[in-house]
């Protein structure tokens, strides 16, 4: 996709306020732009004045507007335009740090919005989107080239802004004098394209190069810090840190080619520049035209290169940033062009009297010609203890998704007693189930944050119901624990809860599905990692939850049949009923 189609994608998903103070901008730079002029066009008059003040003769373009306005004294003209020549030389710059004050901070909220949307349309996906995709190229966009997006719209408002300035400072020499603006413009204008046909090409590689090696950083600590007892068991440091210097040496090296092509133009320039006076000044003096007029051009072109040369410079330079941000840009923009699923915040829970039923529930993966299940049938009654048992590869993880409703079966219903969870007349139903279930998955992610916030998860500190927290932690013996601390309910879990044991992070776990108050309960695995005589507490623990909590429990291991309702074995894509 060309830059200009992916800048009007980004268009597109601005919010409409954003939209607005942006044409603002371009009107401020328009007037930024005409007191640039004023401010360039006042020189020859002031010039002119200074180099006429010993003669009789005064310059004719400039005596009858200072006649008309009845300064007819010498020193009064002479004041005048200096005073005029002051208050733009000031009132410039200021205009030209307001456009570079509004831009930075308008382009901060643009990327702000933009990365926002673009996190919560990442986060808002269905579940077979979340586990089809990569984390770490996910996380990259997200953090690293959402940034950089950033700053390549930044880079496009400065392009903005200094092609203004110097579109009216080459109007300004034109207006003085013709042949040396069109001299000018036409260098200027085959010096920088002659620059980007050789590197264009290069800056948009590098631009992909760098957002490959970003993310294969991230996967990189992503995969050490994810794994590190292996790695100081293995001594495999060095391996992972060889892998991070290669990815992050690449980056900055790339990153650092497109700064030096971005600003190296700059040094042509001035040379562009300075040889452009001199072929001028040559001109000048081989023609009849009187030196003495020449002083007012010469002070001109000196004063108005002193304003061109950044202003052309940055018209390249955001350019060539622009180029380098392609592949950032693209990536944002592939995010914010996901399919908006929205959110329904609907509460209650789907209430049942007698049961949760599979009928004939088929399930086939995207891509994958080979199906989970074929013809499903299961019964589960309200308040049973259910354990669904099955080698590893059987579909129990799948099966456990499609009960709660994050993944919706190829064929079949999930019926809770005559109501179709995925009944599209009542779509509804779909979130009140979600809001009726709770889940204790294979592994307890636990944030570095207070105990109390880990059973409470996702609900700000001031909003915890203390008395519901106390009494999840009772039902999954782990209060008495908790007590023991010196900060109690406050101690902090450490990272992914290693200050914990296994058997301390399942029970808070099971205590965060409590604290849900849900009346139904899976729990997907969740002994799988603990030793023998741990299981059996936790277990004991299940056993005397309330009877009215529906359990399905999920697991590879061999169940004692009888401390569960009824027990089904699933493999080879079908289930069976042993107890």
């Amino acid at each position: 996709m060309s830059m200009t189609k992916l800048l009007f994608q980004v268009w597109k998903h601005l919010k409409k306020k954003r939209k607005y103070q942006l044409l603002y901008l371009v009107g401020l730079n328009i007037f930024t732009a005409l007191a640039e002029l004023l401010s360039i066009g006042s020189i020859v008059p002031f010039l002119g004045v200074l180099i006429h003040s010993s003669s009789e003769s005064k310059p004719t373009y400039a005596a009858s507007f200072l006649y008309a306005i009845g300064l007819e004294n010498q020193q009064q003209q002479n004041t005048f335009f200096v005073y005029i020549f002051i208050f733009l030389a000031v009132f410039v710059p200021v205009l030209r740090l307001l456009n570079l004050y509004l831009n930075t901070f308008l382009a901060a909220r643009v990327g702000s919005d933009l990365s926002t949307k673009a996190f919560r349309l990442s986060l808002n996906q269905s579940y077979i989107t979340h586990i089809s995709r990569n984390s770490s190229i996910l996380i990259n966009t997200l953090v690293s080239q959402t940034n950089l997006a950033v700053m390549g719209f930044t880079a496009f408002l400065q392009m903005v802004t200094a092609l203004f300035i110097s579109s009216v400072i080459i109007l300004g020499i034109f207006l003085a004098n013709w042949k040396l603006a069109v001299l000018a413009l036409t260098s200027i204008s085959l010096l920088y394209l002659s620059i980007s046909v050789f590197t264009r090409a290069k800056l948009h590689s590098n631009s992909h190069l760098v957002a490959r090696s970003s993310s294969s950083r991230i996967q990189v600590i992503q995969e050490s810090l994810g794994s590190i007892r292996d790695v100081i068991l293995d001594n495999s440091s060095d391996f992972y840190c060889k892998a991070y210097d290669q990815n992050d040496n690449n980056q900055r090296i790339l990153q650092a080619q497109n700064e030096f092509i971005a600003g190296f133009p700059r040094f042509a320039l001035e040379a562009t520049a300075m040889i452009i006076i001199g072929v001028f000044c040559l001109n000048y003096f081989n023609s009849s035209a009187n030196v003495n007029s020449l002083v007012p051009i010469l002070g001109l072109v000196a004063f108005a290169s002193q304003r061109l040369l950044p202003a052309a410079q940055l018209v390249y330079g955001s350019w060539a940033s622009l180029c380098g941000f392609k592949t950032p840009i693209n990536d944002l923009v592939a995010l914010l062009n996901q399919p908006c699923i929205p959110v329904k915040r609907i509460k209650g829970t789907l209430e049942f009297e007698s049961s949760i039923e599979l009928q004939g529930v088929k399930l086939s993966y995207p891509n994958n010609s080979k199906p989970v299940f074929k013809e499903l049938n299961l019964m589960l009654p309200k308040g049973s203890k259910t354990v669904i048992v099955g080698p590893s590869g059987s579909g129990k993880s799948s099966l456990m998704d499609i009960i709660m409703g994050l993944l919706e079966p190829s064929g079949g219903k999930i019926m809770i007693d005559s109501k179709s969870i995925h009944d599209p007349s009542n779509p509804h139903y779909l979130h009140l189930w979600r809001n009726t279930i709770a889940h204790v998955p294979q592994t307890i992610y636990l944030a570095d944050c207070s105990i109390a916030k880990n059973i409470a998860f996702g609900i700000p500190y001031s909003k915890i119901d203390k008395n519901r927290l106390i009494d999840a932690a009772k039902k999954a013996n782990i209060h008495h624990y908790i007590n023991s601390l010196p900060d109690k309910y406050d101690s902090r879990v450490g990272e992914r809860g290693l200050q914990l044991s296994g058997g301390q992070r399942q029970r808070i776990g099971i205590a965060r599905a409590l604290y849900r108050d849900a009346s139904v309960l899976l729990l997907d695995e969740f002994t799988s990692a603990l030793d023998a005589n741990t299981e059996k507490s936790i277990m004991e623990t299940i056993q005397n939850l309330d009877r009215s909590t529906t359990i399905i429990v999920i697991t590879h291991r061999p169940v004692t049949a009888e401390a569960f309702d009824q027990v089904y074995r699933l493999d080879s894509q079908t289930i069976q009923k042993e107890h």
